[in-house]
Parts: C-alpha cells; sequence; structure tokens
C-alpha cells in the first residue's frame, strides 16, 4: 500500500498545512452550498496545474472536488462563507500526495490565540485577506480525476484526497510542533490544540497558566497506537461512545502528521482524517467522530430539512425490516 505523510510548516504570518490520502463514498449534495472556494493558480509556467497537456483537467478536477466538498459539509454544518485558496502543483512523486491547511495570525497573546484565517472566515469571528490558505497536489502519482469513476487499484483518489486537505484547511490541524510549542515556537496555539490530552484525559496544555506539561507531552506525542495522544472535545468524545478520541502518535514524531489526524487504531484508520491511505477509492464523508471534532473546533451543525427526515425515517424502517428478515 502507497501511504503517504503530512506537513505542517510555519510562514511568515505563519501557515499551518498537513496532507493525506483517504476511502469511501460520496456525500449526497446539500441544496446550498457552505464553503465558496476561490481556488487561485501559481502563473509558473511550470506548475503542474499549468501543464499544456493536462493542467486543464486538474483545474476542472479541483474545482469539481471544492463544490462536492461542499456540498459535503452543508450536509454537516450551517457555517458558510468565501474562502480564497492560494493553488500549486508539482511532479513530485515521493513524500505527501497533497497538503493543504490555513494561515494562522497572532496579536502576540499567549495561550490557544491563534487566528485561524479559513476556520474565522467560515465562522464570521474575522475577515483575512487573500488568500486564506494554501493547498499543493503533485501529480508524479497515478490521480483519477473523474468523479464518477472508481479508482483502480493502481491510482489514487483525487477526490478523497482533497476532501481530507480541505478539512486540514478549514481548522483540523493541532499546530502543535514537536517540543508541544506551537508554530511560533512558543504559548501560542490554535483551537485545536486546547483539545489534546493523553491517554488519561491529562491536558498537555494547562488551560489556565498555558504552559506545556512538558512530561505529558515528552510521553503521550509519541506515545505510539492507541497510547499516545488523544482529542477530549465534548461532541467528540460523546461521538466516541464517552472516551477519548486517539490522535495519530507514531514513535518517533512525524511533522505535520503527528497529533493532526485521527490514530491508525481500527475503526479510525477508516475515516477521512486518518494520516495515511493507498490507492482505490478514498473517503468522501466525515464520520460522526470528526463531525464531532469538527463542531468542538466551532461549527454549528446542520439542521436537517424536514424531507430529510422523512429519508432517514423510512431508512430506520428498511433496516428495522430487514433485521427482523433475517432473524426469521
Amino acid at each position: 500500500m502507497v501511504t503517504t505523510s503530512s506537513r505542517i510548516s510555519p510562514l511568515l504570518r505563519s501557515l499551518a498545512t498537513s496532507s493525506l490520502l483517504v476511502a469511501g463514498a460520496l456525500a449526497s449534495a446539500s441544496a446550498q452550498a457552505a464553503i465558496t472556494f476561490d481556488f487561485t493558480y501559481s502563473a509558473s509556467a511550470t506548475d503542474a496545474f499549468n501543464d499544456a497537456t493536462y493542467g486543464s483537467a486538474r483545474r476542472t478536477a479541483l474545482e469539481t472536488a471544492g463544490t462536492l466538498y461542499s456540498n459535503m459539509f452543508a450536509s454537516h454544518f450551517s457555517d458558510t462563507g468565501t474562502v480564497t485558496i492560494a493553488v500549486t502543483g508539482t511532479n513530485n512523486s515521493s513524500g505527501a500526495l497533497a497538503s493543504a491547511g490555513s494561515y494562522y495570525y497572532s496579536d502576540g497573546s499567549t495561550g490557544f490565540k491563534l487566528e485561524d484565517a479559513v476556520r474565522n472566515q467560515l465562522q464570521g469571528t474575522g475577515s483575512y485577506s487573500a488568500p486564506q490558505g494554501l493547498l499543493t497536489y503533485h501529480f508524479g502519482y497515478n490521480w483519477e480525476l473523474d468523479p464518477n469513476a472508481t479508482p483502480s487499484n493502481s491510482e489514487f483518489d483525487f477526490y478523497a484526497v482533497a476532501f481530507h486537505e480541505l478539512t486540514h484547511a478549514v481548522g483540523f490541524t493541532s499546530t502543535l510542533k514537536s517540543n508541544g510549542l506551537g508554530l511560533f515556537n512558543d504559548n501560542r496555539w490554535g483551537t485545536f490544540a486546547q483539545f489534546v490530552t493523553d491517554q488519561a484525559g491529562t491536558k498537555v496544555i494547562d488551560p489556565n497558566t498555558f504552559t506545556l506539561n512538558t512530561a505529558v507531552w515528552n510521553a503521550a506525542s509519541v506515545g505510539g497506537t492507541g497510547t499516545g495522544l488523544f482529542f477530549d472535545g465534548a461532541n467528540a468524545v460523546a461521538a466516541n461512545g464517552g472516551n477519548l478520541v486517539p490522535l495519530y502518535s507514531p514513535t518517533t514524531w512525524e511533522s505535520g502528521s503527528s497529533s493532526s489526524h485521527v490514530d491508525e487504531l481500527a475503526p479510525f484508520n477508516g475515516m477521512m482524517m486518518s494520516y495515511s491511505t493507498g490507492t482505490g477509492l478514498g473517503v468522501r464523508d466525515f464520520s460522526e467522530v470528526e463531525v464531532g471534532m469538527l463542531q468542538d473546533l466551532g461549527y454549528t451543525a446542520a439542521v436537517p430539512e424536514p424531507e430529510t427526515y422523512a429519508m432517514l425515517m423510512a431508512g430506520l424502517g428498511v433496516v428495522g425490516f430487514m433485521r427482523r428478515r433475517r432473524k426469521d
């Protein structure tokens, strides 16, 4: 299986990026898109999105992915807004398949005060100059660009990867460095970081003093599968049956991957925000746990329209009938 790793890199304002690949089915479209993506492309003639042969198809695929992601997002959340994403493409075929993230701003205050340009834009708590985020694809890999085709065992799902990366851009990243400090290498972190604990539920960052619990961090940040870092947001925990949500915490810290994905422990390794994936059809919808995590990050759950409730009730009825028949 070919897998990918993520990247988190601090830039000027501070840009947190992460990356992955996935597996699943496309969510049903919402009547109204939640997010309008304004993808802006590099002017470089060597950029893979400007390739004379494949550039047009790649741009079309990304624009389609943005629309599909927006529809999927709207089926879970009511937040809306326009986000500008600066897009680049390379012909690399090593390392991450893609990476994405949001720009972060700071007024210098310590704590969970980093202002996430993309997330704040969507949640109506701030307005930021364009671009608010960045996305990079590496086209040295074999991609399936048709949204209606099933990727083969030798092809990566362009749309599932886009869904994963755009989720990083809307805030699903810890902004934690290997030493436990924030993007500016000090006691300034994004919202996600306030929910990070060890397996016992001990916060890695004291919510009152905003100091890093070094002993907890040193043990948990490289604790390994199922015994490393966890997410303790109330909505995520409720969706996970009352249990903390394990985060990807390999025994060697992986910049951009560690702490910014769900763990590889089943069933989390089958979720959109797992840190890696292989070829074939990927995940194109959030799990209940991931919806809960995004709610903890401030997104507002969407209220299904009446016809949706009717469809859900009908679906439950069919499931019940099938179960009774199996018992017979």
